[in-house]
């Protein structure tokens, strides 16, 4: 996913610095690096496809903007940007940070684990499911509970989540990961389905952590 990075490059009189304002009638020229050192940073001028460069110029009217890729970097990376002009002094801005999660948690609820049986939720938006929370109301016995998470019926890859029945109590925490065949688009039918090998009746809880997508 990208991240949309903008801004407007003015001088230390507040006058914007474009190919139109400037004696030279050429751009600022917008400089990414690594925070704190001088490693050029991936960005990109467009929000999707394109070559990665580490430099980018203003607009007519000081304008600018460029997008970072989490396939890029980790989430907790940070960057440096410099403005520069052959009519002006840099000016230099170190640890930005650029990338952000957008998460969204979608509940679910089913009745009773120990039968074999399915719910079901419908996806709000075009995102990847990567975490699957489960926590129980009770303790099951005979055998594990395995739950199996599909989207449109296709099984998600990573999306099987076993609770185990020796030791279990209320307020069981299980979870899973999904790795593929995780992606949802608006109104998918994201359904959670017990292999009823369990006994007692147990509710559970899930929680969907979502990274929305668009």
């Amino acid at each position: 996913m990208r991240y949309k990075y903008q801004g407007t490059f003015k001088d230390g009189n507040g006058r914007v610095v474009g190919s139109a304002t400037t004696s030279d009638g050429n751009p600022g020229v917008i400089s990414v690096y690594e925070a704190g050192g001088v490693v050029p940073a991936n960005v990109y001028a467009t929000g999707v496809g394109g070559v990665a460069v580490n430099s980018v110029e203003t607009d007519t009217h000081g304008h600018f903007y460029f997008w970072v890729d989490d396939d890029d970097y980790d989430l907790s990376q940070t960057f440096k940007i410099i403005l520069s002009h052959a009519d002006f002094q840099s000016k230099t801005y170190d640890d930005i940070k650029m990338l952000f999660n957008d998460y969204y948690a979608l509940p679910v609820f089913m009745v009773n684990i120990s039968t074999a049986d399915s719910t079901y939720v419908v996806a709000p938006f075009m995102g990847t499911i990567y975490k699957i929370y489960s926590v129980i109301t009770g303790t099951i016995a005979t055998a594990d509970a395995v739950i199996t998470t599909a989207i449109n019926g296709v099984d998600v890859t990573g999306g099987v989540i076993t609770i185990t029945q020796i030791g279990s109590a209320a307020g069981d925490v299980d979870e899973c990961n999904p790795t593929a065949l995780n992606i949802i688009a608006p109104g998918d039918v994201i359904t959670f389905t017990s292999n009823g090998a369990s006994t007692n009746v147990v509710r559970a809880f899930f929680t969907v952590l979502m990274e929305r997508n668009a």
